[in-house]
């Protein structure tokens, strides 16, 4: 009676201790992770988007994006990954860039197939492995997206 009791125990803690601690853990966003391997892991404390720069879907809402990033491209809070070919899509801007800039040359994320169209991770302002907002640039809604994106890097960076 007792070594069946210790069995069941031995084995409610062998099953449940794993679900206890993996299973309450919220998944890690796909494309965070992506970056984070991309960029051999530079989305630190600091950062406060993540911009994906791709050559996908629209050509033109593309562009734009990517001309109004350049604006922002000295800012440290901010990493940009271009994932756009150079054939596809003017990257010019970007090669000579800043610290935070890199360029997704492995492809991963297209191998992964994470994203269909230049997009922006907004993280938390509590922790920076953490995806608040996910943007994505599109022709119906390309110019409310870049000015919620201006308002919220002016008036994040403004506080810091």
């Amino acid at each position: 009676m007792i070594l069946n009791r210790n069995r069941k125990l031995f084995l409610v803690i062998v099953f449940q201790l794993p679900i206890i601690f993996f299973g309450c853990r919220k998944p890690k966003n796909r494309i965070l992770a992506a970056v984070q391997e991309i960029t051999n892991h530079a989305v630190v404390a600091k950062t406060r988007a993540v911009v994906i720069i791709n050559h996908e879907t629209c050509p033109t809402c593309n562009k734009k994006f990517a001309d109004f990033m350049a604006y922002y491209l000295n800012n440290d809070k901010l990493l940009l990954v271009v994932a756009a070919d150079e054939n596809q899509l003017d990257i010019s801007q970007f090669q000579n860039g800043g610290k935070s800039i890199y360029f997704d040359t492995a492809g991963i994320l297209a191998k992964q197939k994470l994203i269909k169209s230049s997009t922006v991770l907004m993280l938390s302002q509590n922790n920076s492995e953490v995806v608040d907002t996910t943007l994505s640039i599109d022709v119906k809604t390309q110019n409310q997206t870049i000015d919620y994106l201006k308002q919220a890097i002016d008036a994040d960076f403004r506080k810091h």
